[in-house]
């Protein structure tokens, strides 16, 4: 068993192209995204301190901050967008990509001759596990450390909600606002599980599909569908004023984020339903996975 899973860790990360080409593409876009923001929020900086304002009260400087120049925590930067646009490839395509040659080159078979089928396909989804977590959440912590490097650590002011993405009633904003540190590790821990789980999910539907492309693309184009019409929902409901019943941030494709400024009041429970759902979809496709005369 150790063995095997020294094996797929290999095959799948260290000896696995595409697992460090997403790898490096979201460090690339959060690197980008980190550096835009540093300027912007340097220049805001000297602005306001040639013009003598910094002797009162200014808003522009109390929103400078590593915590609120960080990916999940801004609205309407490009790169963000970019990086929610592409975060669902990056985290499935490296373990989707194995699993399905796997199973159309017999790889699967020739394992399961030695070990009983469900424990190979357990640990082939440990390792997906942590492949789509680090695809995900390596270039948030990497946003933040470069942040950091430039900005100061100053706790975001609750007055001004307006200017990031974290309003008062989002998933962990008392933390955002009192222990900004403890929201940043709890997102990215959210993030790497999410991450994860995504990517457990699609590399399961490649195993069966044995069809790489099929399997991530319809998750992908699904998760957009999904995301279009959690937002002709949230359209509705909030038309009809009930926007506090239309807690559906969990289906856009950031919903990792957790935090959004179009989708505002987040609660608890519609991630936990959103872990739920994740979870019995990868219980039944492995249990499907796992029976016999699917090798």
């Amino acid at each position: 068993m150790n063995s095997l899973f020294k094996s797929e860790f290999k095959r799948q990360l260290i000896n696995n192209p595409l697992f460090w080409a997403c790898v490096a593409i979201g460090i690339c876009i959060a690197l980008l995204a980190a550096w835009i923001e540093i300027q912007i929020e340097l220049n805001t900086l000297e602005a306001t301190l040639q013009q003598g304002d910094h002797l009162s009260y200014n808003t522009l400087l109390s929103v400078i901050s590593a915590y609120t120049a960080w990916i999940p925590t801004r609205i309407g930067d490009f790169y963000s967008g970019l990086y929610y646009l592409l975060w669902p490839l990056l985290a499935t395509i490296p373990a989707a990509w194995i699993l399905s040659n796997d199973s159309k080159e017999g790889v699967l078979e020739q394992q399961c001759l030695r070990i009983r089928k469900a424990s190979v396909i357990r640990i082939k989804l440990y390792v997906s596990f942590i492949s789509g977590g680090i695809c995900s959440a390596l270039p948030l912590v990497l946003n933040f450390l470069g942040a950091i490097c430039f900005l100061p650590l100053s706790t975001p002011k609750i007055y001004d909600e307006i200017y990031t993405a974290v309003p008062m009633s989002s998933l962990f904003s008392g933390l955002f606002y009192n222990s900004p540190l403890a929201y940043v590790i709890a997102l990215s821990v959210l993030t790497f599980m999410i991450g994860g789980l995504f990517s457990c999910t699609v590399s399961l539907f490649a195993s069966l599909t044995k069809t790489t492309f099929q399997a991530i693309f319809v998750s992908y184009f699904l998760l957009h569908l999904l995301a279009f019409l959690g937002s002709q929902f949230s359209a509705i409901l909030s038309s009809a004023q009930l926007r506090e019943v239309g807690q559906n941030a969990f289906i856009k494709l950031n919903f990792f984020q957790l935090i959004s400024s179009e989708y505002a009041p987040t609660k608890l429970g519609f991630y936990c339903f959103c872990f739920v759902l994740l979870l019995l979809v990868i219980f039944i496709s492995y249990k499907k996975t796992c029976r016999s005369d699917l090798l």
